[in-house]
């Protein structure tokens, strides 16, 4: 990569926010001599300045970093975050580039063991998200997503207090999703949550608070228990089935 750029020299460089470009970006940016601005949610283009959002301090706050007009411009963006729109989709240049430099691996394998891979929500169609208001029963939410072919996520509230792990928290610092169908059950709707919510074709909600922040982006509100909701949905998709 650094090859590529020392032969084309781009303005900017974009890396998806994935594990693997975790460990390669920072490598990268420091062999171009550049800063990293890792897992940007947002850019903006002020008075002629580049300004990109990323979450910081566990996601407690949005920070704000300009560019001072140095090249490469590096940064990585996070899953589900951007969309493009346009009338028309730009056409794409493939270009075949053989690195020369590359020198031979210094590390040699000893060992190999699969680990099994969890499924990420954000590659899940149709998404049961409980909050709060699911604290009581949590695990009733994996018998909706079974019945729907889905996948479980929450809140931060439901993993703050260890009901669920973080790798299934939906939110503006921790996973942005786009699902078909996303059911929001017993969640309040904090910005940090909606800001999670990127391009959903359909919002259900849940909640015994028809005025929760969440019921405004809702297609369908449900006022009640969330629970109750569960177990009768899951009974009647049971009798449908």
């Amino acid at each position: 990569m650094e090859e590529i750029y020392q032969h084309y020299k781009f303005e900017s460089v974009i890396m998806p926010a994935t594990h693997f470009s975790r460990m390669l970006s920072p490598r990268l940016a420091m062999r171009l001599s550049v800063g990293l601005v890792a897992d940007v949610t947002e850019i903006g283009y002020v008075d002629g300045v580049i300004e990109m959002v990323r979450p910081a301090y566990g996601g407690k706050i949005m920070a704000v970093i300009v560019n001072k007009g140095l090249v490469p411009l590096m940064i990585s963006v996070r899953q589900n975050v951007f969309t493009y729109v346009a009338d028309s989709i730009k056409e794409i240049v493939k270009v075949e580039f053989k690195p020369e430099n590359i020198q031979p691996s210094k590390i040699r394998l000893l060992e190999k063991r699969e680990q099994e891979r969890s499924l990420d929500i954000r590659d899940s169609e149709v998404l049961v998200s409980g909050g709060g208001g699911t604290n009581r029963n949590f695990k009733e939410l994996h018998r909706l997503a079974e019945a729907l072919n889905g996948q479980v996520s929450a809140s931060r509230k439901v993993v703050d207090i260890g009901i669920a792990p973080r790798n299934i928290q939906v939110g503006q610092s921790v996973k942005t999703v786009s699902p078909r169908l996303y059911m929001a059950l017993g969640i309040h709707g904090s910005l940090h949550h909606i800001e999670g919510l990127k391009n959903v074709e359909t919002i259900i909600s849940v909640n015994t608070n028809k005025n929760a922040p969440i019921c405004s982006l809702a297609d369908i509100v449900v006022e009640g228990d969330a629970i109750d909701f569960i177990q009768n949905l899951v009974e009647k998709i049971g009798e449908i089935n």
